[in-house]
């Protein structure tokens, strides 16, 4: 049997953390959640995801804290894939500017479930 995708949710708006959830569990993956950076950190050698999908507003450590310490030198888990899921606007050049990289960059407000995972499947295929 096929080992599932696993795609690692850090999220802290409940509504959305369960939505996502649901919807990403229905479509065949496998699906671990974080509700702040802190407890990401922690969980991140357990979970070993195959991508990361990453609100940027967090509790305690925020998404580019949680970036800067995942892709420092020498961390395993320099090569993730990430998603960031936020409602502040910017980009990946934004990104860039901050010292930290992103494989995507959707603004919750303007996303659609669909268009989420069709971004997902086309990042999962370049793995």
């Amino acid at each position: 049997m096929a080992k599932k995708t696993t795609i690692f949710v850090i999220e802290d708006e409940e509504i959305l953390v369960n939505t996502l959830r649901e919807f990403l569990t229905s479509k065949g993956y496998l699906v671990e959640i974080a509700r702040n950076g802190a407890e990401a950190l922690k969980m991140l050698p357990s979970v070993r995801p195959d991508l990361i999908l990453l609100d940027i507003v967090l509790p305690e450590v925020n998404g580019v804290t949680f970036l800067k310490e995942i892709q420092k030198d020498g961390s395993e888990f320099k090569d993730n894939l990430v998603l960031v899921l936020t409602n502040l606007p910017g980009d990946l050049d934004s990104f860039k500017a901050m010292g930290v990289n992103a494989d995507g960059y959707f603004v919750k407000a303007n996303t659609k479930l669909e268009e989420l995972e069709k971004a997902i499947k086309a990042i999962l295929s370049k793995k």
